[in-house]
C-alpha cells in the first residue's frame, strides 16, 4: 500500500511589499557596508602589504631599506586621509536615515497608545 502525505499547514509566504522606501534602505545599507569593507581592506593592505615587500627582500645586500617602507606607508596613508572623509559622509548619511527611520516609528507607535486610551 502507498503511504498519504498530509500537509498539515500552508507554507507562509513573505508578503512584505517591496516599496522605494525598502529599496532605498537597502541601498544605504549595501554602499555604507561596502565602503566600510573597503576602508578595513585597505588599513590592512597599508599595514601588511611593506612588510611583506620588505621582508621578501631583506636577506639581499641591496635590499629595499626601511625608509624606503616609511615612505610607501606615508604614500597608502595620503590615500586614506581622502578615503576617511568620504567614509564619514557615506556612513553618516546611512546612520542619519536609519535615527529618522527609528524616530517615526516611536511616534507612530506613541500615537497608537493614545488612541488606545
Amino acid at each position: 500500500m502507498g503511504k498519504t502525505l498530509v500537509i498539515s499547514q500552508t507554507p507562509k509566504v513573505d508578503e512584505s511589499p517591496i516599496t522605494p522606501e525598502v529599496i532605498k534602505e537597502k541601498s544605504r545599507q549595501d554602499i555604507a557596508y561596502l565602503v566600510i569593507v573597503a576602508y578595513v581592506i585597505l588599513i590592512s593592505l597599508n599595514i601588511i602589504l611593506p612588510l611583506i615587500i620588505f621582508f621578501s627582500y631583506w636577506p639581499a645586500e641591496n635590499s629595499i631599506q626601511l625608509t624606503d617602507i616609511k615612505d610607501l606607508m606615508i604614500a597608502i596613508s595620503g590615500v586614506l586621509s581622502g578615503f576617511v572623509s568620504i567614509l564619514g559622509f557615506i556612513v553618516g548619511y546611512y546612520f542619519k536615515a536609519v535615527e529618522g527611520q527609528s524616530r517615526t516609528e516611536q511616534e507612530e507607535q506613541s500615537q497608537k497608545d493614545r488612541k488606545k486610551k
